[in-house]
């Protein structure tokens, strides 16, 4: 029955999966309540072969009604994770686990250890993941394991955010911040930009979206009372199609030397982190100082910051990981196409970073046919002509 009343979410709109969780919670434990879910259901099923969505809508919204006015959302047997989403991002979420369950991956038993042990609900405005406690549960006599348990909360909106890249992309959109088009995959009953995407995916992945470059913080590493500037690089991990997933890298460089750990901490607590086992301590700085001017905009620049990841993910594999675990290349003839396509990728932004800077000229030179032009003299007294 809950595959149904999911057929029910995706179709109608009316109700989400957080509803089914909780419409199955109930039905669970209460006979009667879980004998006129069916029998809807059912209704629902006919109206929908006869092709009336009228009746089809009435029985959805019908359903909804049935959903707990109060729903536990957090006890002894579960947990919350905050996501850092407000509440427009909720389809997004739920599309995520529809795909886990339903979509893309639904003859994955390994996501089964996901989606069967955690639900995303609105409280206050805001998106949270309740996550079962339980290690393991029964499904049609298997054993599945909560792969979300010993899981960090940033660990939890890491993978997240990975499962939205990875649908769109593999929906074949292009992977950019500025990117317009709207996603099948991640779209439930809203319409989502993959730019919307982007920004939820920055969210999740622990981002400062109100500055660009990500990250409005530089460190500066002090051992024996010198100072060293800090260089700070975040390695990307795809997850695979199976959904099997590791965690991102923070790579650290300081005076000559660097180390790495995983992604599932803050910037800060993974750069400190780093920095200790080097030998130094961390210091805080404004990333621009007054008066500097940095490449503001880059990130706008089409294409650049895809063709940067590519060759970060490249030089990451050449230097550290097997054959084709970055590029997916296990032939030399291959690694050399990938590469040339990685320099005509760069050479593609090149010429976009091209037209913004003279966009950009264009803007602080306008046109001379001015019937007046404004000059100084010596005494900075403006003189006309």
């Amino acid at each position: 029955m809950e595959s149904k009343l999911e057929d029910i979410a995706q179709i109608s709109g009316e109700i989400d999966y957080g509803d089914v969780h909780n419409i199955m919670g109930l039905a669970n434990k209460d006979a009667a309540f879980r004998k006129k879910v069916r029998a809807l259901v059912g209704d629902w099923e006919d109206a929908a072969e006869a092709g009336d969505e009228t009746e089809m809508t009435r029985i959805a919204k019908e359903l909804k009604t049935l959903v707990p006015a109060e729903s536990k959302t957090e006890s002894e047997n579960t947990h919350l994770v905050d996501l850092g989403l407000d509440a427009k991002f909720k389809d997004m979420i739920d599309s995520v686990f529809g795909q886990m369950s339903d979509g893309y991956w639904e003859n994955s038993p390994r996501m089964r250890g996901y989606w069967k042990f955690a639900t995303p609900i609105l409280k206050d405005n805001k998106i949270y993941l309740e996550i079962d406690n339980a290690h393991w549960g029964g499904d049609s006599g298997r054993t599945v394991y909560n792969l979300w348990d010993g899981m960090s909360d940033a660990r939890v909106k890491q993978f997240l955010a990975d499962k939205i890249k990875f649908l769109v992309k593999e929906e074949g959109l292009k992977w950019d911040r500025g990117n317009t088009n709207t996603t099948d995959y991640l779209s439930y009953s809203d319409p989502y930009s993959v730019k919307d995407c982007y920004y939820a995916y920055e969210l999740l992945k622990g981002r400062n979206v109100s500055k660009h470059p990500e990250y409005s913080e530089a460190y500066i590493g002090i051992k024996d009372g010198k100072e060293f500037p800090v260089n700070v690089e975040y390695i990307e991990v795809d997850d695979d199609w199976q959904g099997n997933t590791s965690p991102d890298i923070y790579k650290v460089s300081v005076n000559g030397e660097s180390g790495e750990t995983d992604a599932t901490e803050t910037e800060k607590v993974c750069v400190g982190k780093v920095l200790r086992e080097l030998g130094y301590s961390l210091k805080e700085s404004k990333k621009r100082e007054s008066g500097f001017e940095g490449w503001d905009g880059w990130e706008d620049v089409e294409g650049l910051e895809d063709a940067i990841n590519g060759i970060e993910q490249l030089t990451y594999e050449l230097r550290t990981c097997v054959r084709g675990s970055k590029t997916r290349c296990k032939t030399w003839a291959e690694l050399g196409a990938h590469i040339a396509q990685l320099g005509s990728d760069l050479a593609e932004a090149g010429e976009n970073a091209s037209m913004k800077s003279e966009a950009k000229k264009k803007k602080k030179n306008p046109s001379k046919d001015f019937s007046s032009t404004v000059e100084e003299d010596e005494d900075g007294r403006k003189l006309s002509h």
